[in-house]
């Protein structure tokens, strides 16, 4: 059960649909074209972030799951 509602999470995203709360219900032929390669997913403890900061300098930041498990990202 959870694979299709990760097809469905990710189909929703890349197509930009508003989130409804009860899923966009894909049928199996559009859920088919998404691919995950190798069907495998990978669990990070520590994830990384490279960005620009808003005086055009590079910076880096990186988020732990074991020390704070509550993020939000925009």
């Amino acid at each position: 059960d959870f694979y299709p509602k990760l097809q469905e999470h990710i189909l929703g995203c890349l197509l930009h649909l508003t989130w409804s709360g009860d899923g966009n219900e894909f049928s199996n032929k559009e859920r088919s074209k998404l691919v995950i390669l190798n069907n495998q997913m990978f669990h990070y403890k520590v994830m990384h972030i490279n960005y620009t900061t808003y005086d055009v300098h590079c910076g880096q930041d990186s988020i732990n799951s074991r020390n704070h498990a509550d993020i939000m990202v925009l």
